[in-house]
């Protein structure tokens, strides 16, 4: 008993130590930074990404939900919710800071079969970074995971900017998605997904596990999930075994996936399979040390990629998550530069860094 307890400690103290919570940090690069959106209605602030012209695309949610409710998955959660979540926009360009809510289209829930809307990962179409996207797409889309009491999702919007709304229109659903969290959509209409896990922290006996980091161990790891429509949707995992796949991105040229595996603190470069469809399993390339448990990527247009990451991964996780008024988590953003993601020489650096959180 006295070595079985041993051996917990030091697995405990061990994960602890990756997760960064021993880490000394200070600011960097938090001159300029301010804080905006809450008179607007912003909480819950889970990705961010900028449409080709620069106009920024935030998905909001108030998720005191998942707190309040911890044993049981996003989707079994939704009905505890107060109120839906929204997907705000911002313009740098503009004089004024500030966001403006984007407003669902009255005929909304008879196109998702669901009137809830509980937004995760969103991806633009077209995006910054995409300039072929830019050429070739005359409307922009928004792709946003949905977390909806029925499953996850992934919901597609027609944006109309000027008039302030989001235009529904199609729900993509699949057997293949289990805990989403991010998505990326490509030119013609697909998209990547990642199933973060397969069972949803502390939802399952197993899920101690797969927190730990050997959900692979036990043939639980997350996954990669690639749909696109042939007639009907159709959906193909096509990377397995990974360890909390979080946020993931397209190369310029469509022929790389990026994805952040956040308990091995890694990014992942994946090359598309050897006869170059989508469908087929990905090619793992190479993998760059980011040193942080990082959460979304966006391309650049040097062709870098930016990351927003958790320094102190468990205050994020198990404090800040569920109890977000009364404890603060350092955050981070982390620059990869286009070099590291060819394999060379190259290494990730932090590009602002909020010690406390504040």
């Amino acid at each position: 008993t006295g070595i079985a307890a041993s051996v917990l400690v030091g697995l405990f103290l061990e994960r602890m130590h990756t997760a960064g919570e021993f880490k000394s940090l200070k600011d960097i690069g938090m001159e300029g930074c301010m804080q905006m959106g809450i008179a607007e209605g912003v909480v819950g602030a889970e990705d961010v990404h900028f449409a080709s012209d620069g106009v920024a695309f935030i998905s909001s949610d108030d998720k005191h939900y998942w707190r309040e409710h911890s044993f049981v998955n996003m989707s079994v959660r939704v009905p505890h919710a107060k109120q839906n979540g929204a997907i705000f926009i911002f313009d740098p360009s503009k004089e004024a800071k500030s966001v403006r809510r984007l407003q669902l289209d009255a005929g909304y829930a008879s196109v998702l079969g669901t009137a809830d809307f509980h937004p995760h990962g969103i991806s633009p179409l077209p995006r910054l970074g995409h300039p072929q996207q830019q050429k070739n797409l005359k409307t922009t889309l928004l792709y946003a995971v949905n977390h909806r009491r029925d499953a996850d999702a992934v919901e597609i919007f027609e944006v109309d900017r000027a008039g302030g709304r989001m235009r529904a229109r199609e729900s993509v659903r699949s057997p293949l998605f289990r805990n989403l969290n991010d998505v990326v959509a490509v030119e013609g209409g697909g998209f990547y997904t990642t199933n973060y896990h397969y069972h949803l922290p502390l939802s399952h006996p197993a899920s101690v596990i797969e927190l730990f980091g050997f959900g692979p161990e036990i043939g639980l790891g997350g996954s990669v999930v690639y749909c696109d429509r042939q007639g009907d949707w159709t959906c193909s995992v096509v990377a397995t075994d990974l360890r909390s796949p979080n946020g993931l991105e397209v190369s310029a040229d469509g022929r790389l996936l990026y994805v952040v595996e956040v308990l091995t603190l890694r990014l992942l470069v994946f090359e598309l399979g050897a006869g170059g469809g989508r469908h087929e399993p990905l090619r793992l390339a190479r993998a760059v040390t980011l040193g942080s448990g990082c959460d979304n990527l966006a391309l650049t247009p040097s062709g870098d990629l930016l990351t927003g990451c958790h320094p102190r991964a468990a205050t994020f996780f198990f404090l800040h998550h569920k109890f977000p008024d009364k404890y603060r988590s350092p955050s981070q953003v982390v620059r990869i530069p286009a070099a590291a993601l060819r394999g060379e020489a190259a290494a990730p650096e932090t590009a602002l860094l909020s010690a406390t959180g504040s």
